[in-house]
């Protein structure tokens, strides 16, 4: 871990820098929904990392649920866009109380804003 309080995962993880994207020059320092500070990455650079790696991905969403209130989405990340349906990398659900309704740009950012298992199946 570097002074930052970051891990330098380069030599650790090279697939996820083939590409010559490093995300950790776009990390921003916030502060999460329990009040504590954490690194993270914006949603729109999390995507442009995946596009890098998987220029023929795919990210799926889904709304399971929606009314004035809530939300409720699930998305699921294939590295190809012709994958079958049970073939992706990762799934990742959330649920959130909106205030107006949900748009389409608050599901990505709802989505964005979801921590993604390292390696779904």
């Amino acid at each position: 871990m570097n002074a930052n309080g970051m891990y330098n995962d380069a030599a650790l993880r090279p697939g996820l820098y083939q590409s010559g994207f490093d995300p950790r020059q776009f990390l921003r320092l916030n502060t999460n929904e329990e009040g504590r500070r954490e690194w993270s990455l914006d949603t729109a650079f999390k995507k442009l990392w995946f596009r890098t790696i998987y220029p023929n991905g795919r990210i799926c969403t889904t709304v399971l649920e929606k009314d004035e209130r809530h939300i409720c989405i699930n998305a699921r990340v294939y590295a190809d866009r012709m994958d079958p349906p049970d073939s992706y990398l990762a799934e990742a659900g959330s649920l959130r109380a909106t205030r107006p309704p949900p748009s389409p740009m608050s599901c990505t950012l709802l989505i964005g804003r979801r921590r993604w298992p390292s390696a779904g199946r």
